[in-house]
């Protein structure tokens, strides 16, 4: 059974902002999948037979072969490493790896699948329940945290620092060295997959684009907390 990650919200949302929070969400919990998958790599590898065949029978891109390679060798080579890359390819290796034409490789065992909507009760305060795999949802739900708790530590500070009337720029200083360890910790999983150092950028980087997008969420009272329930617990608390 998937766990659930409940997005506690508020008031009025547009339907992009709904968007692009989901999408955030997948390609995190994509990027996170990956590099689990990458650090699998030496159990149960296919034959190098049974990976040109495969990738003849799917007519692989660049990006595609690339997640099969790092999948079979350990000495991959580098490719595009942002998060809207990687959840592209994901999405398509795993509509793939569902097809009876694929059963015999045995890929689909290795590969977590998507996240799901479990459930959307959308008022004022209202909830968005997101189920996924235990272990990557809770560094999901973790990163969404850190975030949240950024931002509201950040304003506290503002405002402290305006009563006070002091210069607030040790605050700043302070608030995006938060930041860096926000985002240091959420791609950690990437360097123990064996990512290169301009990969490990390239992904800072993109997971730097998802803090400002749900930092804008908090900063507007749209999105005010975030944990991991059971389905038990959802159901009785709606």
């Amino acid at each position: 059974m998937a766990d659930l990650m409940r997005l506690n919200i508020d008031g009025k949302w547009t339907v992009n902002e709904f968007a692009d929070a989901l999408q955030a969400i997948q390609q995190l919990y994509d990027f996170h999948t990956y590099c689990r998958w990458l650090s699998r790599t030496e159990q149960g590898r296919p034959r190098s037979r049974h990976l040109h065949r495969l990738m003849d029978m799917m007519d692989l891109d660049p990006m595609e072969a690339d997640i099969f390679l790092r999948f079979s060798f350990p000495n991959w080579h580098e490719t595009d490493a942002t998060l809207e890359s990687i959840s592209t390819t994901m999405s398509r290796v795993r509509e793939t790896l569902d097809s009876p034409e694929m059963e015999e490789f045995g890929f689909a065992s290795h590969l977590e699948g998507p996240v799901d909507v479990a459930r959307i009760n959308y008022s004022s305060p209202g909830i968005t329940d997101i189920a996924g795999v235990g272990e990557i949802i809770g560094h999901i739900k973790d990163f969404i945290l850190s975030v949240i708790e950024m931002r509201l530590n950040s304003e506290h500070r503002n405002q402290v620092a305006r009563k006070l009337k002091i210069e607030n720029d040790r605050s700043e200083i302070e608030m995006i060295q938060v930041r860096i360890e926000t985002v240091d910790r959420f791609i950690d999983v990437a360097r123990k997959a064996g990512f290169s150092k301009k990969q490990i950028r390239t992904a800072s980087l993109s997971v730097d684009d998802k803090v400002d997008m749900l930092a804008g969420l908090v900063d507007m009272g749209k999105l005010t907390s975030v944990e991991i329930i059971d389905e038990e617990t959802a159901a009785e608390r709606g």
